[in-house]
């Protein structure tokens, strides 16, 4: 698991190195090092932590307190408050803030690790949270739109049935508007479905699935160009897991056709495949169950998704690409967000701008 990136924002040099030396013993990976306020809002901006431990009382004209509430309400970045100054003006001040901990120093080691890692299950398990509302949201108005939509279609799909039919004995009658009407409609149903399939949750045909070949499969779907390689790693070993083929199957492809299409497809370069098995626990995987889980990660070399897109990438229609209406229907990483959800797994994204992108599948196994 990538370890979390913290920002040290304390104007004291050598308070903050040895803040910094203290957090990379604990395996954290810190970001930066910010001494005033301005200079804390720029590098959270450019470097997005998981977290900022800000100290309140900084030199220049903003002081920690007025930092962190930028940082929050500009990028989402989770603080806390690391600060020799407990006295209730001060505290009743932070507190508009909301930080995700307030720790007076001189600090212990276990007190701030235990602050950090709960700020850190608080912030992921908000946001995952704040997802799956948007997602609720979304399904109660989409699926009744989509049914009402579906009705209608059907109704037009058999007026065009009794037109086509006529047209065939009526040569006054061109056959051709009506064949590309028929297709429109055609591909209006499908996108239809796609709506269904992801807001009323139909049941899945659940079944014994070998991952390896189902994940073969999958990129042997996927159009690309020459320049473009998707890499399956060789000797791995069969792997079972129980859940709906065709649903995953589709939910892999949506997956590796969004890698590909962020390559554009102009410069060579490989699209790396890691599948793997893992324990999960509180501490290492706090999102999931506790159990074994099946990892599957896609990392591609593409340009990347900015920090404040990571967040919506999974709602409908949404899209960093210039044009999406031309390239799909919008709805792939919806899709997969609620396929994976539904068989009991989580997945994440987690992308450096210019570097490229990695999508992380986690899928419960059987019982060992």
């Amino acid at each position: 698991m990538t370890p979390s990136g913290i920002l040290i924002v304390e104007d004291e040099g050598i308070l903050a190195e040895g803040l910094k030396k203290r957090l990379t013993a604990l395996g954290y990976t810190v970001t930066g090092i910010a001494a005033r306020g301005e200079e804390a809002i720029a590098k959270a901006g450019q470097t997005r932590p998981d977290l900022v431990i800000m100290d309140i009382r900084l030199r220049g004209e903003m002081d920690g307190i007025e930092a962190a509430q930028v940082i929050r309400e500009r990028f989402d970045i989770p603080v806390v408050y690391l600060t020799a100054y407990s006295d209730q003006q001060t505290l009743d001040r932070a507190k508009i803030t909301e930080p995700y901990g307030y720790i007076c120093k001189p600090v212990e080691e276990r007190e701030l690790h235990i602050n950090i890692e709960i700020a850190l299950y608080k912030h992921r398990t908000e946001k995952e949270l704040l997802k799956k509302r948007e997602l609720e949201a979304l399904a109660t108005f989409a699926s009744g739109i989509a049914h009402d939509f579906r009705n209608i279609f059907n109704l037009v799909n058999g007026f065009l049935d009794v037109a086509m039919k006529e047209s065939r004995h009526n040569p006054e009658i061109s056959h051709h508007p009506l064949t590309k009407a028929r297709e429109n409609l055609a591909r209006a149903i499908i996108l239809v479905n796609k709506f269904l399939d992801i807001f009323q949750e139909e049941r899945l045909n659940r079944q014994k699935i070998n991952v390896t070949g189902l994940i073969q499969e999958a990129i042997d779907s996927v159009p690309r160009p020459n320049t473009i390689t998707i890499s399956l790693p060789t000797g791995i070993p069969p792997l079972l897991l129980v859940g709906d083929e065709a649903r995953l199957k589709e939910a892999f492809s949506d997956l590796l056709v969004n890698a590909v299409e962020a390559m554009n497809g102009k410069e060579p370069g490989i699209i790396g495949l890691a599948i793997e098995t893992v324990i999960a626990d509180s501490e290492t995987y706090p999102l999931l169950k506790e159990g074994h889980y099946l990892k599957v990660s896609i990392q591609d070399p593409g340009k990347g998704i900015p920090g404040e897109h990571i967040e919506k990438i999974f709602l409908p229609y949404f899209s960093t690409k210039d044009n999406p209406t031309q390239k799909g229907l919008g709805l792939g990483l919806t899709f997969c967000y609620s396929i994976i959800k539904r068989h009991g797994g989580h997945i994440d994204i987690v992308s450096i701008p210019g570097a490229g992108t990695t999508a992380t599948v986690f899928l419960p196994l059987p019982p060992q």
